[in-house]
């Protein structure tokens, strides 16, 4: 047996099909224990009320119950202890409902002995005990609508038939009650298994969303932003230095003969010396600052909350040290250097686009001096370090 799939679920994807479907039966298993709990208590309380009643057979029923409720309780052990219970959840969907039919059997032959044996009284208490037995497992078992149709129309149909061919005057009209009962809850339950089916649907497809702007947003290679969020993130920062009349600089960062290291060691290598460089660069600044990919091996840094030009001055210095300490391929002696161009806002530019060029424009003076140096926007020369500052402070 097989848990068939939903119509609703027909258009989609195998993979979403698939979270779906993984979704729904670990709800099953996680929020099956109450209803064991409450098949026990309510055996008991039967078992207790109608004792002086009670024939073998129905005791041996009492016993069925019991039983297969520790065997559903075990097999919910087994479920948490796996360190990957839904690797194949159509399997376990499947034991689930055929664990809630062999309930449904237990309790609709077990009602069914009940109630020819009992009076009106009776027959009335085991109506409404498997009554609310049944609308108590949408809780537990209405994730799937199979798992509640399993246990939904054992439980009911041999009570529903004792009714109609009882002797009682109220059997007629108790099968009529049972009957619309369980087209209602039939219903219900499907009704409400699809719109749980389409909850899920949409925050799963919420989140690949998600996730793909996400891609779109970060450099495979690096995971660092990409030109299309760094802009996003320098105009944050340009509104935050503006608000805390405060400064921002933007470093230009051009790793130095970085094609000669692709030709010599192979793009494997430069590759994998882009993400360490791109790990250093992100552990040499604050979680607030930005850190991205502007292509190939350029890379540009915003920081914030600066009170004067000079303050970057360290920082810039503790970046090429850090770039330096990278080991290029196995040879120790080859050191890896980079230049760097520094402009800040307001000064150099009003936006990211003027404030990237003038970097970029550092970085170069930078390289033609030398390399594995930096260079401060034309605007921000030493001397004038503590001019954007008093900008402010005016």
């Amino acid at each position: 047996m097989d848990i068939a799939v939903e119509p609703s679920l027909d258009q989609l994807s195998a993979e979403l099909q698939l979270r779906v479907r993984r979704a729904q039966v670990d709800m099953l298993w996680r929020h099956s224990l109450p209803g064991y709990v409450a098949s026990i208590v309510i055996a008991l309380l039967l078992t207790w009320t109608l004792a002086p009643t009670l024939t073998p057979a129905m005791h041996l029923w009492f016993g069925a119950v019991f039983l297969v409720t520790v065997v559903r309780v075990i097999l919910l052990r087994i479920y948490r202890s796996q360190a990957i219970p839904l690797a194949d959840p159509h399997r376990w969907g499947n034991i689930f409902v055929a664990s809630s039919g062999a309930m449904g059997i237990v309790w609709g032959v077990l009602s069914g002995l009940l109630f020819a044996q009992a009076n009106e009284h009776g027959q009335a208490l085991i109506a409404i005990t498997v009554a609310g037995m049944v609308a108590g497992a949408v809780v537990t078992n209405g994730y799937i609508a199979q798992a509640y149709y399993a246990f939904l129309v054992p439980a009911l149909l041999p009570l529903i038939l004792r009714a109609f061919q009882g002797d009682s005057e109220f059997g007629v009209p108790l099968g009529i009650l049972g009957s619309i009962f369980a087209i209602f809850m039939f219903l219900s339950v499907r009704r409400t298994n699809r719109s749980l089916i389409a909850n899920l649907v949409s925050i799963y497809r919420l989140e690949e969303m998600t996730q793909e702007l996400n891609r779109a947003q970060h450099d495979e290679l690096t995971g660092l932003p990409t030109r299309g969020l760094l802009y996003d993130r320098l105009d944050q920062a340009i509104l935050h230095a503006e608000r805390h009349r405060s400064l921002l600089a933007v470093l230009f960062i051009d790793l130095d003969g970085f094609k000669n290291i692709n030709d010599s060691l192979g793009h494997d290598a430069g590759d994998e010396l882009l993400r360490m460089l791109a790990q250093r660069l992100k552990e040499s600044v604050r979680a607030e600052d930005t850190v991205a990919r502007h292509g190939g091996d350029e890379f540009v840094l915003a920081l914030g909350e600066l009170h004067n030009a000079s303050d970057v001055e360290p920082i810039v210095r503790k970046l090429l040290a850090r770039i330096a300490a990278l080991q290029i391929g196995n040879d120790l002696a080859r050191m890896l250097t980079a230049s760097i161009g520094v402009a800040f806002y307001p000064t150099d530019g009003r936006n990211g686009a003027d404030l990237i060029s003038r970097a970029d424009a550092a970085m170069y003076r930078a390289k033609q001096r030398g390399k594995n140096t930096y260079e401060l926007s034309s605007s921000a020369t030493p001397n004038q370090a503590g001019a954007l500052a008093v900008e402010y402070q005016v």
